[in-house]
């Protein structure tokens, strides 16, 4: 369960001014039946689940689905979280549902916020969104394997059995460290995990109280830094299956143009801002029509 108490004394949340405790515990008092969902099992054995969420993404999402289809080795569940839940984004929800109708994925609705909408606090939400899927989603349907994949990531190699790794290594992913500043003063040995390719064995870590908030405040890390104080000091990043290091696969653009993607593992490709959640970007047309004519080449 998560302890909305101990989270807003500890993670410095009564300092933001985009959301309140009401506001939070009402998100993370939202059960699964209190969301629009679709193809939902009440068992999912020994799959793979895989968890995307979902915000201004419909042809991420379309692509994303056939990619995982494509290239993920392992028996799995794709799962999506869907965001898109203001008037203006209904025919964004509506095609997520009829992607997901389609191709047999899996669909729930988050029917409330966590965060009022601010680009500059994306991680935040994110974070919080996480933190939903984890205790009210993965730990409640005990499900054994699990994977958070950002809507603009995709494999576009075939990827080894993934249950194969997490059962000798526990983990999969990529991990950081904090740039210099007072974060990483504070706390020199900190890292942890991106979130945007990040695959768990459940029963490895469920002891710990997972927190997958960013911790900006503390350790300057992103997305799923608190889990630096509850987890990850205490064991060294060695210790898991590490994927290397991204590269730019379009060196010569700039993060916010839109045909800028990086390559995680060579086997991954991250087509970067892709929901538009960052204050420099503007429009996300551009960054569609190239993902879309990457991805056909990919598939075809």
């Amino acid at each position: 369960m998560i302890n909305i108490d101990t989270m807003w004394q500890n993670d410095g949340l009564k300092e933001h001014v985009n959301t309140n405790k009401e506001m939070l515990k009402n998100f993370y008092d939202m059960q699964i039946s209190d969301c629009l969902n679709y193809n939902i099992l009440d068992n999912y054995e020994n799959n793979l689940v895989i968890t995307t969420t979902a915000f201004n993404s419909l042809p991420y999402i379309e692509y994303q689905i056939k990619a995982i289809k494509k290239f993920i080795t392992d028996k799995y569940k794709h799962i999506i979280f869907d965001g898109n839940n203001t008037d203006d984004k209904k025919y964004i929800s509506s095609g997520i549902q009829k992607l997901c109708l389609e191709n047999n994925v899996g669909y729930i609705k988050f029917m409330k916020d966590p965060w009022r909408p601010c680009k500059a606090e994306a991680s935040y939400a994110i974070g919080a969104k996480l933190n939903w899927i984890y205790y009210n989603f993965i730990l409640e349907k005990n499900i054994k394997y699990f994977g958070f994949i950002e809507q603009d990531i995709m494999p576009i190699k075939t990827i080894d059995s993934l249950i194969k790794i997490l059962d000798e290594k526990n983990m999969y992913g990529r991990y950081y460290r904090p740039v210099h500043g007072p974060g990483r003063e504070k706390f020199p040995d900190s890292y942890t995990f991106h979130c945007d390719v990040h695959f768990i064995k459940t029963d490895f870590v469920k002891k710990y109280n997972l927190n997958f908030l960013a911790d900006w405040q503390n350790t300057s890390l992103d997305t799923g830094g608190r889990n630096y104080h509850t987890f990850y000091k205490y064991h060294n990043p060695e210790e898991f299956h590490l994927i290397s290091i991204v590269r730019d696969y379009t060196p010569n653009s700039h993060e916010f143009e839109d045909n800028y993607c990086m390559l995680i593992d060579d086997k991954w490709i991250h087509f970067y801002h892709g929901s538009g959640d960052n204050l420099n970007i503007q429009k996300l047309d551009g960054k569609f029509k190239f993902m879309e004519k990457f991805m056909d080449n990919i598939l075809k």
